[in-house]
């Protein structure tokens, strides 16, 4: 596979996503006190809004109604969140590693599978790389 404009667009629009959920997760777990996984619950809620918003209109450049895209994107977001809890659970409750950095494994295989799922069935009748 090519990198192209699109994949580039998808890590920006990540990093930037991403770098705003684990701050949420983070401050929630090391200052608040909130569990590892009630944390990683709040954080995806507020990384779903950004990123269907920025990767809607930039990363794919979607002209799909938003009804339509926004279910898709919901469906593969849950999926990708459940894949990043079950790592968490794997990685924190029956392995025994600190939830700090399992939580980071999660998000890069997370994020990878997501992009997958995007490109390849949220927006893909329209997928028009700038």
């Amino acid at each position: 596979m090519k990198f192209g404009l699109v994949h580039a667009r998808y890590i920006f629009v990540g990093l930037i996503t991403n770098v705003s959920v684990l701050a949420v997760y983070y401050s929630l777990t090391l200052f608040v006190g909130v569990g590892p996984k009630s944390a990683l619950f709040f954080a995806t809620l507020l990384g779903l809004v950004l990123n269907y918003l920025a990767n809607s209109t930039w990363t794919f450049n979607s002209s799909t109604k938003r009804y339509h895209s926004s279910l898709r994107y919901l469906v593969g977001y849950v999926a990708s969140y459940s894949l990043q809890w079950l790592i968490l659970y794997v990685g924190t409750d029956l392995l025994g590693f600190a939830h700090q950095w399992v939580v980071l494994v999660g998000l890069v295989i997370a994020s990878i599978s997501f992009f997958q799922i995007q490109r390849y069935w949220v927006f893909a009748s329209d997928a028009k790389p700038r």
